[in-house]
């Protein structure tokens, strides 16, 4: 099984979790809020309580599985609980195991993901699934000990990455459009997702922005491509395209606004290279659900 990546909205919980007194009714706090933007839409949540034992740990991420239902449940630094809770990912920090260690802990269904900066490289994040990039905007919910790379600095990173990449740190609604035309494929939100006193309304306020931004995907496949023969270098082929902003729903795309397009392709020692100018959208055409 292809392990599940994050849905393009994704909700961080707050990070400062601790035992003790007025616990209980924090965790509470953050269940309620969780459930109001579940009924805006929320499809996904990562649990990045450092400060809880597992024990507790554990249990809260039973009850956010519960609340998600069908939705994506990632855990922070807890690749052993992975398993007992049902989650579909592992999230690792710098001073995290390495993706490959995670790997041998979860096993290949399992997403795995980390975080990177601006000075990290490829040796960082290998054997990762997806990658979280930032800040891209000063942190709403606390103090950045990191400048922002803001969203030059993010394309920059989507482009030499070569890995599915969210966008992290304070990303608002209004901002977050310029994050996917940055090339991220979603945003990762804490401080302007969980923590507004409107959980729902802000994750409305997303989910509009995002509707609007979905990449253009293929929802027919080319039917016969019509090229030039015999195939050899400078070989030419084209074939249209019924393409779409189309929305996922229970991990199946449907589309709306439909348009037909033609894609051209020539042929290279090295494969095909496509010579179209809709060079973002044919590397969603070459991915499958969901994006």
């Amino acid at each position: 099984m292809k392990p599940l990546l994050p849905p393009q909205l994704l909700a961080l919980s707050p990070g400062g979790l601790t035992l003790g007194e007025g616990y209980v009714a924090r965790v509470a706090d953050l269940l309620q809020r969780v459930r109001a933007a579940r009924r805006a839409g929320l499809r996904g949540v990562l649990l990045r309580e450092a400060q809880l034992p597992d024990g507790p740990y554990a249990e809260l991420a039973a009850s956010l599985k519960a609340i998600l239902e069908e939705g994506w449940l990632g855990l922070h630094d807890r690749p052993h609980l992975v398993e007992p809770v049902g989650a579909q990912a592992v999230h690792l920090g710098f001073r995290s195991l390495s993706a490959r260690q995670a790997r041998e802990c979860v096993g290949p269904d399992v997403a795995i993901g980390v975080s990177t900066h601006s000075s990290d490289g490829p040796e960082s994040w290998e054997g990762a699934d997806y990658l979280f990039h930032g800040p891209v905007f000063p942190p709403l919910s606390k103090t950045g000990n990191l400048p922002a790379v803001g969203v030059v600095g993010l394309r920059a990173f989507v482009e030499r990455a070569r890995l599915p990449v969210w966008g992290l740190g304070g990303i608002t609604p209004e901002q977050a459009a310029s994050v996917l035309q940055a090339g991220a494929r979603g945003v990762a939100c804490l401080g302007g997702l969980l923590s507004p006193a409107d959980p729902s309304a802000a994750c409305a306020r997303f989910g509009e922005v995002l509707a609007r931004r979905l990449p253009l995907v293929s929802c027919l496949s080319c039917a016969v491509p019509r090229c030039s023969w015999p195939l050899r270098a400078g070989s030419t082929c084209s074939c249209v395209l019924t393409v779409g902003n189309c929305r996922l729903t229970r991990n199946r795309p449907c589309c709306v606004s439909t348009r037909a397009i033609t894609w051209s392709w020539t042929v290279t020692l090295a494969g095909w290279a496509c010579r179209t100018p809709f060079s973002s959208q044919v590397r969603m055409v070459a991915c499958t659900w969901p994006r």
